[in-house]
């Protein structure tokens, strides 16, 4: 009798440290703000209680383009949005919504149950350091030194130094995988343009649409490969590692959907020329309980 109240009380015990193993979130998520530690790949309301908690100011990245910007919506200690006043120290974006909060006119496109998780630091005196060893004041070689990371698309200014890798559920994707698939698609292109190949091949663009600038109307009307190509190096995008991305988004999306994984999520650092890093998480997950009254 003892040794089976034992059995069971040590199965409590593992089944109890799982879980709270499963709750700290992934490690490459892992950052330290003003000297205090969040993980973004935990709740969202649990880390922007967290924030709060700790005089960070945490903006709605999706409202940024409508409010007053002496007043900005912010997320409060209850993890509500209202009105405050304009800070110029301590603060990021966040939000945590499907894609048409993010992109006017994406209504379309949402998947059911599918939501982007973002946190942003765009223009920021906050000081913080991620799990990958990036700082608020690190430069574009620090960037090019990141393991299993590649040249992508900006966050603000082509000028810029842009450099991400997408994880799912916390393991860091390889995007050579994606290579033949990139191959297939150029060929698509010449064939019958970008529009076209981007329906045949990526047709779920609410899997990867906030990765890029790959549906901007400059790049829309290119018919070749070759066009779009140079295109992209006027506008310094690196052409090959975004679509790569997107292949890999896209694939992450389905399995997503399929139940096969649980999240997937982009990072990206864009080193200015002013010593300062802007960082963006986007993590994508499905969420059939999210609604846009528990916010408000």
């Amino acid at each position: 009798m003892k040794k089976r109240l034992l059995t069971v009380l040590l199965t409590m015990c593992m089944v109890a440290g799982l879980s709270a193993c499963g709750n700290k979130g992934h490690k490459f998520a892992e950052i330290t703000i003003e000297g205090e530690k969040y993980n973004f790949s935990q709740d969202f309301e649990t880390v922007v209680k967290a924030l709060n908690e700790n005089d960070v100011q945490v903006r709605s990245y999706t409202r940024s383009r409508y409010y007053d910007i002496m007043h900005p919506d912010v997320y409060d200690e209850d993890c509500k949005l209202v009105k405050a006043e304009e800070r110029d120290d301590i603060f990021l974006f966040a939000d945590y919504a499907p894609l048409s909060k993010y992109i006017a006119g994406a209504a379309d496109w949402d998947a059911e149950d599918l939501v982007i998780k973002m946190y942003f630091f765009y223009n920021s005196s906050a000081e913080y350091i991620t799990a990958s060893g990036i700082e608020y004041d690190s430069d574009s070689d620090d960037l090019k030194d990141l393991k299993g990371y590649s040249k992508m698309d900006i966050l603000n200014n082509y000028k810029h130094t842009t450099y991400g890798a997408l994880y799912v559920d916390g393991k860091i994707v390889d995007l050579e995988k994606y290579e033949d698939e990139f191959e297939e698609w150029k060929d698509y292109v010449d064939e019958n343009g970008f529009m076209e190949a981007m329906e045949e091949y990526l047709p779920n663009r609410q899997y990867y649409y906030l990765s890029s600038r790959i549906f901007s109307d400059v790049y829309k009307s290119r018919r070749s490969y070759s066009e779009l190509k140079e295109c992209c190096e006027n506008t310094r995008m690196p052409l090959k590692n975004v679509m790569l991305t997107n292949f890999a988004m896209h694939d992450a999306g389905e399995k997503l959907e399929d139940g096969k994984i649980k999240s997937y999520a982009l990072v990206r650092y864009e080193a200015t020329d002013e010593d300062e890093v802007f960082m963006q998480y986007l993590e994508y997950s499905m969420d059939e309980d999210w609604d846009e009254d528990d916010y408000k």
